[in-house]
C-alpha cells in the first residue's frame, strides 16, 4: 500500500478498491510500525491503560469466554487473521478472511486451548496489544497480536513458528510439528 500511495500517488479510497480492504485499514497500513517489545518481564511487559488495550482485553475475554456474537461484533467486516504455519508450527498457512471466518477460527483455537489448559498473558507485542499463550507447565505455545486502535478489530497475527518465538523462553511441544522422515 505504501507503493500505491507514496510512489504512485493513489488515494486511500482507490487503494481500498484495489486491495479490497476498507479505506481506514489502508490508511493504518501506511503508518510506521512501533519498535518490537522486550518480551515478558521486560520494560514493556505491562499494557498501558489505553482504549486499544481495553479493546484487546475485551477481545481476549470474548475469545476465552467463547462469546462468539460479542466477538463478531468487535471484528471489522474485512478482518484478516494471518499465521505463520509451515514445516515447524501447526499454525494456519493462508490468511483467514472476513469477520465470520476469523471468529470461527478463534473460537476453535480457544476451545482447544481450554481443553488443553492453555492460559493467556496480555502483553504488548511490537507496540500492539497481544497475548502470549502458555501450556499448563508455563511453556510458550504461540503469540497473537492485534493491530487495533479502536473498534472494530483487525487484522490479527498468530505466531507459532518456534524459530520466531525461542527468544521469549521455553517453548511448548503443543503446536509444533514433529521432525519425521520427511521433515528436517
Amino acid at each position: 500500500m505504501f507503493l500505491l500511495h507514496d510512489v504512485f500517488g493513489y488515494g486511500y479510497g482507490e487503494i481500498a478498491a484495489i486491495v479490497r480492504k476498507s479505506e481506514a485499514n489502508c490508511r493504518q497500513a501506511g503508518q510506521p510500525r512501533p519498535p518490537p517489545c522486550a518480551g515478558p518481564g521486560g520494560p514493556a511487559s505491562m499494557l498501558p491503560a489505553s482504549s486499544g488495550n481495553r479493546l484487546a482485553e475485551r477481545f481476549f475475554a470474548a475469545c476465552q469466554g467463547r462469546d462468539i456474537p460479542g466477538l463478531v461484533g468487535m471484528l471489522a467486516a474485512d478482518a484478516v487473521l494471518y499465521g505463520d504455519g509451515g514445516a515447524k508450527g501447526t499454525g494456519i498457512n493462508r490468511p483467514i478472511l472476513g469477520r465470520d471466518d476469523v471468529a470461527r477460527m478463534l473460537d476453535t483455537w480457544f476451545r482447544q486451548g481450554e481443553r488443553l489448559g492453555v492460559r493467556a498473558e496480555l502483553v504488548p507485542v511490537n507496540g500492539q496489544p497481544g497475548a502470549l499463550f502458555h501450556d499448563p507447565a508455563g511453556r510458550l505455545i504461540n503469540v497473537i497480536t492485534l493491530d487495533i486502535a479502536t473498534a472494530p478489530c483487525g487484522p490479527f497475527r498468530s505466531v507459532i513458528n518456534p524459530d520466531k518465538l525461542a527468544h521469549l523462553g521455553t517453548l511448548s511441544p503443543i503446536g509444533r510439528r514433529s521432525a519425521g522422515p520427511d521433515r528436517a
